[in-house]
């Protein structure tokens, strides 16, 4: 996602499985999990939890729709 001081900064989706809960004590637990296995520059700076992933014709998850997802929310909050 755009950030002004970094340019970019990593912003995390995640799908749960059924009998995962989409709590702050969850999302915490996977920061922490990234924390301690991802490289600093690569830390998300935010968690978003997902009911459904969009994809791509063949099955893969289609990133560029998640981004522009959330440069639409951006947006819409900037022109609050």
């Amino acid at each position: 996602m755009p950030d002004p001081y970094k340019m970019q900064k990593v912003k995390a989706f995640v799908k749960l499985t059924a009998k995962a809960d989409p709590t702050e004590e969850t999302r915490q637990i996977l920061m922490d999990y990234c924390r301690e296995h991802i490289a600093k520059y690569a830390m998300p700076y935010e968690i978003e939890f997902k009911t459904d992933m969009p994809k791509t014709l063949v099955g893969k998850v289609a990133y560029r729709q998640l981004e522009e997802e959330e440069l639409m929310k951006i947006q819409a909050q900037n022109t609050k």
